[in-house]
């Protein structure tokens, strides 16, 4: 085997490269994006795997330490599911750091056609500089105020587009709230999600005069959750409206006290929290089939 020596030679913009010498000749082993090139195979080593510039692809599917069926996909985005190409199949706009589609490597480099690169990450800003961007970090907020503006252009899933109490004719009694993600500025927010954990708890009274109790927790997903939810620049809404509907096991509901504790969170790409959760409540009360009061609150 030959003895490496190595050298750094400089060369435009993140188009670096490692040189080394043996048999009195100068070889370099970095090509694509900096990232060194096996002699033997003709692939480069990413960290997590090999990609061949030949094929434009890796030779190996992505993969993640947590279980996940789609390693890093973003369901909003049909490039993400294939988890052979690189860089979202996008290699003008995006550079992939350490062989993961969407790893957790993320920066914006300064090359020679770009003052500055998204490179594929859905978490953090950096400048060129490697500055960071914003010192804003990720923030849920949740409306709850009836009146409060609904900015979002979303209409709520029990009918309307005003936040507070509503009444749906044949369905039931409801709370609309709307939740507000702020990703820091100049952050994609179709690569975020909102999620939350809920424990309803609901007795009441049906029109046959017998007793009922409805009590249920878990754990859903609020956005993305297709036209109940929407992303405009570095800001993620979804809309709710929790609340008792007006049947149970086929008996229609004359009273109805119910209250639904949640606690909700923003998660990137891979479903991890990148922001502080916000517990919140609603709590409804219907006699003689007859909304009498109806309060939201955050904690």
């Amino acid at each position: 085997p030959h003895k490496r020596r190595g050298k750094e030679a400089s060369t435009a913009a993140f188009m670096m490269q490692a040189a080394y010498e043996y048999d009195g000749a100068w070889h370099y082993a970095s090509q694509f994006t900096g990232k060194e090139r096996d002699a033997e195979t003709g692939l480069d080593y990413f960290g997590a795997r090999y990609y061949s510039a030949s094929i434009g692809r890796f030779m190996t599917p992505d993969w993640t330490s947590a279980a996940s069926a789609v390693p890093y996909a973003r369901f909003n985005n049909p490039q993400t599911l294939n988890l052979y190409s690189y860089a979202r199949t996008n290699p003008i706009t995006f550079l992939d750091l350490d062989g993961h589609i969407d790893g957790p490597s993320a920066d914006v480099v300064e090359d020679p056609d770009h003052a500055k690169r998204q490179v594929d990450g859905p978490k953090d800003v950096k400048c060129a500089q490697g500055e960071s961007c914003s010192a804003q970090n990720p923030t849920l907020t949740i409306s709850t105020t009836p009146g409060a503006t609904n900015n979002s252009g979303l209409s709520f899933p029990a009918g309307g587009s005003d936040i507070g109490s509503v009444t749906a004719e044949g369905r039931g009694w409801f709370y609309n709230v709307l939740l507000t993600g702020t990703l820091p500025e100049g952050t994609d927010a179709s690569n975020y999600g909102i999620v939350q954990t809920f424990k309803d708890k609901t007795t009441g009274v049906t029109d046959d005069g017998k007793t009922f109790k409805a009590n249920s927790s878990g754990k859903e997903t609020v956005a993305p959750n297709g036209s109940w939810s929407t992303t405009r620049g570095n800001i993620l809404n979804a809309v709710d409206s929790p609340g008792p509907h007006n049947t149970v096991g086929g008996k229609f509901v004359d009273s109805v006290t119910t209250n639904i504790q949640f606690k909700s969170w923003i998660v990137d790409a891979t479903g991890k929290q990148v922001s502080p959760a916000v517990n919140w409540s609603v709590n409804i009360v219907v006699v003689g089939g007859q909304l009498k009061t109806a309060t939201a609150g955050v904690e």
